[in-house]
């Protein structure tokens, strides 16, 4: 029997598979075969997606040992080349007050960025093997790699390690915190970090900024009271850090609950037919990018995935698996 599905995007025969992979099969299969298999996404862009991402690029700068100017520079190039819609309150100009007051926010840190025999442990790319698995029933065994880019990692005075992934967040606060505390991506990070060093770190830490801009209400109240320290303190409540301990125990689970979800995904696959989970139609943030997609009868949705609607996904695991460096590709 032939697979109708698209064939899986095996590399050197080997799949790779990503924290991103493995939420959109959590949320709905049909997400993961549009983005994983036929490699198409929404034209529009995402603006919190492109704001975090110029972020991000900051960051790695200053924690590469740039200062703060030379990052914002970059990034300011970054936002020429991915323009923000211009209704959006995430602008370029936003984005660089949030580096500089990120910084002077953080600037007595006690801690300092890891350093590998490759550099200063940022932006770390990893590719370990997970498991081998059966992908239909007339294929080998296809090694399953987990692969992703561990933002930073850090040691504190006290000799401990800890994994930090910096967020851009719209709201923080205690549940924010729940989601952090159970985050099946900072276990992953976790297990590679062991696999690339033979120990566990201490745990990791979420380095969160919210995004949002000062309301007019806390403008005006800096303004009516002469009070030029008001915007300050907002300023003081836009960035949180909490670290979150981490033991064997629980990378085992993580591992084996991941292994499962993988297996689970390729039987599914296996049987030529993925299940819809229609309850992540519509979520807290809002609609899923291929709603309008599944709203069509099921023979004119490859019509709509092929328009001007949608392009090319041209990200992939590590940015090509195939390119990686080999250093990193371990068995």
């Amino acid at each position: 029997m032939i697979n109708p599905l698209p064939s899986l995007p095996l590399v050197n025969g080997a799949l790779f598979i990503d924290n991103n992979i493995m939420d959109e099969w959590n949320e709905c299969p049909e997400q993961w075969k549009n983005r994983f298999l036929l490699n198409r996404t929404a034209a529009f862009s995402k603006p919190a997606l492109n704001f975090g991402t110029g972020i991000h690029l900051a960051l790695a700068m200053i924690e590469r040992g740039k200062d703060k100017t030379t990052a914002c520079v970059e990034m300011t190039q970054y936002f020429l080349a991915n323009p923000q819609p211009p209704e959006d309150h995430r602008s370029e100009a936003h984005a660089v007050e949030t580096i500089q007051r990120y910084v002077e926010h953080h600037k007595d840190d006690h801690w300092s960025v890891l350093q590998t025999d490759k550099g200063p442990f940022v932006e770390f790319p990893f590719a370990f093997k997970l498991f081998d698995c059966i992908a239909t029933p007339s294929s080998p065994l296809v090694p399953i790699f987990f692969c992703g880019k561990i933002d930073l990692a850090v040691e504190k005075p006290d000799r401990t390690r800890w994994v930090v992934d910096h967020k851009t967040t719209f709201q923080l606060g205690s549940m924010f915190s729940y989601e952090m505390k159970m985050s099946p991506q900072m276990r992953g990070y976790c297990w590679a970090f062991k696999k690339a060093f033979g120990a566990l770190p201490m745990g990791y830490i979420v380095d969160a900024i919210r995004t949002s801009v000062p309301t007019q209400k806390c403008l005006d109240a800096g303004l009516l009271s002469g009070d030029s320290k008001a915007l300050d303190k907002w300023w003081l409540e836009q960035f949180y850090r909490e670290p979150f301990y981490i033991n064997q125990e629980e990378i085992d689970e993580w591992e084996r609950n991941t292994i499962a979800l993988i297996e689970e995904m390729l039987w599914h696959y296996s049987r030529g037919s993925l299940p819809q989970k229609r309850k992540w139609c519509v979520a807290k943030y809002g609609r899923c990018q291929y709603y309008d997609v599944c709203s069509l009868p099921a023979t004119q949705r490859p019509l709509m995935l092929q328009s001007n609607m949608f392009v090319d996904d041209t990200w992939t695991p590590l940015n090509k698996p195939s390119n990686a460096n080999p250093n990193i590709v371990q068995g």
